[in-house]
């Protein structure tokens, strides 16, 4: 029983800057996304020829006119394309590795 104690809110993660920010999310975070960054396909159904499945791949910044639930992925044939997000988990990656890969053709 944890009679007169605060349970913790954190997940274990490291707070940010922005963690004291009194300010409230309009549900856009887009601004606060920097790419690239990278995600982990976890569906390549329909898109075999494009994706591997359990792959790291680069996401890029989306164009004007792409969806917001979509995501701008350079593939197996070395070009951006769209995607749906279902098909991805962004991932943390080390410094040096994220370096690695964002200059990796």
């Amino acid at each position: 029983m944890m009679d007169g104690s605060v349970m913790r809110k954190s997940t274990g993660l490291k707070h940010t800057a922005s963690a004291g920010s009194a300010g409230r999310s309009n549900g856009n975070s887009s601004h606060s996304i920097r790419y690239p960054y990278f995600a982990l396909c976890v569906d390549n159904h329909g898109c075999e020829g494009s994706l591997l499945t359990w792959k790291v791949y680069r996401v890029v910044r989306p164009q004007p006119n792409d969806g917001p639930k979509d995501v701008r992925v350079v593939d197996e044939e070395g070009e951006d394309y769209l995607y749906s997000s279902t098909q991805f988990v962004p991932i943390q990656l080390p410094l040096k590795v994220r370096r690695a890969m964002a200059t990796a053709k």
